[in-house]
């Protein structure tokens, strides 16, 4: 009996060891998920303060844009302000210096009468300023007609004779002692397609009038274009485009004799004046697309415009296509009568 009471007694003392044991491990385990909860618990908190630091910083930094946005419009106005407290007329009287800067050093005619251009009526200066630019302008459209290498020839030699013709006649035409019939056949709407008519078949002549238009655009796109920048800035990106459109469309229109130097009569006083003509069409068509302040540079730039005509000396392209010229011009009161 004894012998069993210590047999039960060792075994119970066994089990309270074991019991023990595992009651340690257990405890050490739960020891050392507190403790990885702990810090799970701290890096979600530090995430959340780091979240909430950028989120204020993010809107700090949007304030200070807002801030500085609002600056720049206040100092856009501030100067503004002082402009026009100096001088209202300020962008105006910017234009008129520009262009009374442009005649002081543009040709003007001689105490003797003779024109800014008589340098042009010499004919080896003529044939040489028509052997320069021409090829330039025309070469690569006479190749794309695929005529032949002989033929092709023949109508680059044509085209630089008329060009020298031109050039040769242009100071006549700006004293007024060109016949009006053959200042029509040089520098009339038609004057190149007619010279050419025997050169070339009626659909290769339609083509070289489609293009001679086509260039004669480009270069008013230029000169214009680059006038219309400078008269302010109201007028920029696609309403200049508009307004570049809409007086191109009336300028190269059959109302305007399709921009042509003179008029159907042969006079330049008749151009001028149906000129001024598209200038006002134009500017019917684009009031009710313009604000004010648009509106108001517009007629700016217009009476500018109205001031004389633009004489294109020299005009040819690079190899992008960009059209480069050279001008004179001509006062309205210098005009031939």
């Amino acid at each position: 009996m004894k012998f069993a009471l210590i047999i039960a007694a060792a075994l119970l003392i066994g089990g309270l060891s074991y019991l023990q044991i595992q009651n340690s491990d257990l405890q050490q385990r739960l020891t050392l998920a507190m403790t990885f909860e702990t810090q799970l618990q701290q890096q979600s908190e530090q995430s959340t303060l780091q979240r909430l630091e950028f989120e204020q910083q993010i809107r700090d930094l949007q304030a200070q844009l807002l801030n500085t946005n609002s600056q720049i419009s206040s100092l856009n106005t501030a100067l503004r302000q002082a402009r026009d407290q100096i001088d209202p007329q300020y962008p105006a009287l910017l234009e008129q210096a520009r262009l009374e800067a442009a005649q002081a050093t543009s040709p003007a005619r001689s105490a003797a009468g003779g024109s800014p251009f008589s340098t042009f009526s010499d004919p080896a200066m003529a044939r040489s300023r028509a052997e320069d630019s021409i090829p330039k302008m025309y070469g690569s459209f006479v190749n794309a007609l695929g005529i032949a290498g002989t033929e092709r020839l023949d109508v680059m030699e044509a085209l630089v004779e008329f060009g020298s013709e031109r050039n040769q006649r242009l100071s006549a035409l700006l004293d007024g002692s060109i016949a009006a019939e053959q200042a029509s056949s040089l520098f009339g709407a038609d004057a190149l397609g007619n010279a050419m008519q025997e050169m070339l078949t009626e659909q290769q002549l339609a083509e070289l009038n489609q293009y001679d238009l086509l260039i004669r655009q480009e270069t008013a796109n230029e000169i214009y274009g680059d006038s219309l920048a400078k008269s302010g800035s109201a007028i920029s990106g696609a309403s200049h485009d508009r307004v570049m459109q809409v007086m191109l469309d009336e300028l190269f229109s059959a109302q305007n004799n399709y921009a042509a130097l003179i008029a159907d009569d042969g006079s330049m006083i008749t151009a001028y004046n149906d000129q001024l003509a598209a200038y006002q069409r134009t500017r019917d068509r684009l009031q009710g697309e313009l604000n004010a302040e648009q509106l108001t540079q517009l007629d700016r730039f217009l009476q500018s415009q109205s001031n004389g005509v633009d004489v294109i000396l020299e005009a040819s392209t690079d190899g992008s296509g960009r059209v480069s010229v050279m001008r004179a011009r001509v006062g309205a009161a210098d005009l031939p009568q």
